[in-house]
Order: structure tokens, then C-alpha cells, then sequence
């Protein structure tokens, strides 16, 4: 949520944000607090805050890059997500080079009890579900 307010309202800024991740050859989310000050998941987050979402959703949003930050009581939401963002950015849902990739080492996977062997698997039942989905909005 915080890339797209970003890229929609912030062009400037998040341009200079690609060019700065580009130049240095880091992920965004690497950058954005010295170029921008904030992170966008602080941005998402007060979004989801101004919109009335439930804290366990902010929290998952604030913390879906700095899942060692997040309170005990939202920790299992915030790895989803996490998990989500970074399996997105594998199969090719997003390109948003806001972080790295899905990591067979990341210590999200243990902690949600998924074994990195079924990484391959889980990527591959996404993109079937993407070509779903997409072919299901082709005929609306």
C-alpha cells in the first residue's frame, strides 16, 4: 500500500527512489529511509490506520520488511504477509524491487512451520493462480 501511494502521489520522490536503489543496486526498502525518511510501511500503515483497518492489519503492513519489530499478538499475520510480498515478487505478481527475494534461509518459513522445500511448489501453485485469475478478469 505504501509503494503504490508513493508511485501515485509522490512520483517525484519515489522516482528519486528508484534512481538512488538503481545506482546503489539495493532493494527499495533498503533506501527509502535515507532518501524519503519514512519507509513504506509506515506509509501503508497510516493509510490502513486513517482508513479504520484493524491493528493486526496495520501492524502486518508496518512490519511485513521488519518482521523483528512487530509485537508478539501480530507476529503470525506480519510473516504471512511477509512471506506473501516476497512470493509475489518470485513469480513475477510484482516487480517492485522493494526488498529481496524469497529466501530458502528466512527465518519467516520456520516459524510458520513450512518446510523451504516446498518453496517450488508454493511458487508454482501462485502462478496458477495468477493465470486464473487473470484469465477470469479477461472475461468481465
Amino acid at each position: 500500500m505504501g509503494l503504490l501511494v508513493l508511485s501515485s502521489h509522490y512520483r517525484k520522490e519515489y522516482l528519486e527512489l528508484l534512481d538512488v536503489a538503481s545506482r546503489e543496486g539495493k532493494a527499495l526498502d533498503d533506501v527509502e529511509d535515507a532518501v524519503l525518511g519514512i519507509d513504506h510501511g509506515l506509509i501503508g500503515a497510516q493509510l490502513a490506520i486513517q482508513w479504520s483497518l484493524p491493528p493486526v492489519v496495520c501492524a502486518a503492513i508496518r512490519g511485513h520488511h521488519r518482521t523483528d519489530q512487530v509485537l508478539p499478538e501480530h507476529r503470525w499475520n506480519t510473516l504471512v504477509v511477509h512471506l506473501a510480498d516476497a512470493l509475489c515478487r518470485e513469480t513475477g505478481i510484482a516487480r517492485m524491487n522493494e526488498a529481496p527475494g524469497l529466501r530458502r534461509d528466512d527465518p519467516a518459513l520456520a516459524e510458520l512451520g513450512i518446510a523451504p522445500a516446498l518453496l517450488p511448489t508454493l511458487i508454482e501453485e501462485a502462478r496458477v493462480e495468477v493465470r486464473r485469475a487473470t484469465d477470469a478478469l479477461a472475461q468481465v
